[in-house]
C-alpha cells in the first residue's frame, strides 16, 4: 500500500496471509476499522474478516448490498463480517481497497463491538 494515510475506517481492502496448513500465500479482503491516526504514525492497521463460510455466530454481521458504499463483493450474498476478532496487520501487505462499507454499517459494527465484544 503506497500511502498508510489514505486508509479510511469503512475501507474494504485486499491483505496477503500465509495460510499456515499449506504454506500458501492467498489474499483475503478485511475492514479497516482503525483510525487515521494509526495509520499514519505506525506501519499498521486493526482490521475484521470478511467471510464466505457458512457457519454462523451471533459475532458475525451479515453484508447486504446496501451496506457496500463502493466497489463490490465477489460472493456479497454469502458474505460477512467477523466482528470478534479483529487483528493489527502490517499495512505492506495490504494490497488494496476495493470498497467501502457505509457509513450507518460501520456504525452497526462499531456498535456490536463496543455492545458484546469490548469493554470500554
Amino acid at each position: 500500500m503506497k500511502n498508510p494515510a489514505s486508509l479510511q475506517p469503512g475501507d474494504i481492502v485486499i491483505v496477503r496471509q500465509q495460510i499456515i496448513d499449506g504454506q500458501e500465500i492467498k489474499s483475503r479482503m478485511w475492514v479497516v476499522i482503525s483510525k487515521n491516526l494509526l495509520h499514519q504514525n505506525s506501519n499498521g492497521c486493526i482490521l475484521l474478516a470478511i467471510t464466505t463460510n457458512p457457519i454462523t455466530s451471533s459475532f458475525m454481521m451479515r453484508i447486504e448490498h446496501r451496506h457496500i458504499q463502493t466497489g463490490s463483493l465477489d460472493r456479497i450474498d454469502e458474505s460477512k463480517v467477523i466482528v470478534d476478532k479483529p487483528v493489527w496487520t502490517k499495512i505492506a501487505d495490504i494490497t488494496g481497497v476495493v470498497g467501502k462499507i457505509t457509513p450507518a454499517f460501520y456504525q452497526d459494527i462499531k456498535s456490536k463491538l463496543k455492545s458484546d465484544i469490548l469493554e470500554i
